[in-house]
């Protein structure tokens, strides 16, 4: 069953207007042995995390492709089509394809090679699925770039054809399932640190690079977002995890980002940068109690504006508040803050739904599994099974259904745990960890 809620159950009605083809969630024995296995992290007693947790990567698709296929085509589908795919927050999508175009036929130079065989990689990809060609554009790519890396100091052109290239090689490892695919967070790292190495972020003469500094901005706060919780290191070892760690820490952020999108990220980055485990000595400590409450007063108190929801307004306005929602809930939750009661909380589920509600698709895994895991009710749990199964028939986005395992998988504790008084006792961050470390390979977010 999908819970064991006793909830207002929802109208007939609205159960006839669910797509038949969704399915109800099911409690396996796998969340049977993770609920013994929470219960001991419950009691203090760190394990690893047994490796049958992790779900196997899915089948690759078969796809006849096209390896006859020229530059131009390719090029031509990426202006057309795949530049859509690209995740980026608060940049217009046709400016900033326009402005990777522009870079690709700039100069003759190694840069501009490593940037356009990089966007012909994600192109193929996209079109073709994994085959011979996109594996050739992507390998070309990261050798123009390991070798124009030889050559000296690039000037901001050439750093900003870096940048991007490594963006778009994430991007790449994004698209499909393979061994490879959680290296998406050190490509991210990879075009942070150029930036911030040959300071792109700083330069006011350079303003027509903001697109791409945008879109490494979000993507690098969301990698911390994931990295925090990654506890299976078989893709990404420790040691690479604590460097990158240490990278940000240094130097945590791009500068001189517009206003709209340091609105809806700061807060994630600010929590991501505070958060330690409710049990952790630090968390008692009188500095980190302080800073706490200070960053609650101050999320509180600065919202973002409340989106004024039409009946055919699905914009960002939209989006922004469901990231600053979803942001309060783990930030409360992850604090276990004494500050903020139950209403409170359950007054940012209330209007996070009612936000979900209106949108027809959402590709935005972050506040999806946040605001997600506390659906309270079947007809919550159903409303957002059916916003991913529309999501991933529109725009074929694989990691959603990783979002969508992870959502049953704390639906299906919530539901063993349902009489038991000692769910709130194991840790918020914990139970994120084990959601988040049960993938195959570090997963997306967005």
């Amino acid at each position: 069953m999908v819970g064991m809620s006793n909830s207002r159950s929802h109208p007939a009605q609205v159960v006839a207007k669910r797509r038949s083809t969704l399915l109800l969630v099911h409690t396996s024995s796998r969340d049977i042995d993770m609920y013994h296995y929470l219960r001991k992290l419950r009691t203090g007693r760190y394990e690893r995390q047994p490796v049958h947790f992790v779900f196997p990567p899915p089948p690759l698709p078969w796809s006849p492709g096209n390896p006859d296929s020229n530059t131009l085509e390719l090029v031509d589908y990426f202006a057309n089509v795949s530049y859509s795919t690209l995740s980026i927050l608060g940049v217009d999508p046709g400016r900033l394809r326009d402005l990777l175009l522009r870079m690709t036929i700039s100069s003759n130079t190694l840069p501009t090679f490593a940037l356009k065989s990089s966007l012909l990689a994600v192109s193929s990809l996209h079109r073709d699925g994994l085959r011979d060609l996109a594996l050739r554009y992507k390998i070309a790519a990261i050798n123009a770039l390991a070798e124009s890396a030889k050559s000296g100091h690039p000037d901001a052109l050439e750093s900003a054809q870096h940048a991007a290239t490594c963006m778009l090689l994430a991007t790449f490892e994004t698209q499909h399932h393979s061994e490879s695919s959680g290296q998406w967070v050190l490509y991210v790292d990879g075009a942070k640190r150029i930036v911030q190495t040959t300071g792109l972020d700083k330069r006011s003469d350079q303003a027509e690079l903001n697109p791409v500094l945008d879109w490494i901005y979000y993507l690098d706060i969301m990698s911390w977002f994931v990295i925090r919780h990654w506890r299976h290191p078989s893709t990404l070892p420790h040691s690479t995890a604590d460097e990158i760690a240490l990278c940000r820490g240094k130097s945590p952020l791009l500068l001189n980002r517009t206003t709209s999108i340091r609105t809806v990220l700061g807060p994630i980055a600010a929590v991501c940068d505070i958060l330690v485990q409710p049990h952790d000595p630090r968390a008692q400590a009188a500095e980190y109690q302080s800073k706490l409450r200070s960053l609650e007063s101050i999320l509180i108190n600065n919202p973002v504006p409340k989106a004024a929801v039409s009946e055919s307004d699905e914009g960002e306005d939209i989006i922004a508040e469901l990231y600053y929602l979803a942001t309060l809930v783990y930030l409360f939750n992850g604090s276990a803050s004494s500050c903020s009661l139950d209403h409170q909380v359950d007054g940012l589920i209330d209007r996070g739904f009612h936000l979900i509600r209106k949108l027809s698709t959402c590709e935005r895994s972050f506040p999806l599994l946040i605001l997600g895991s506390e659906a309270r009710n079947d007809e919550e749990r159903m409303l957002l099974l059916e916003l991913i199964h529309k999501t991933g028939a529109k725009h074929n986005d694989s990691s959603l259904m990783r979002i969508k395992a992870g959502l049953e998988m704390v639906w299906s504790q919530r539901d063993l745990e349902a009489d038991e008084d000692e769910y709130s006792d194991l840790s918020y961050l914990h139970r994120l960890d084990t959601v988040i470390s049960s993938a195959c390979t570090l997963p997306f977010f967005s």
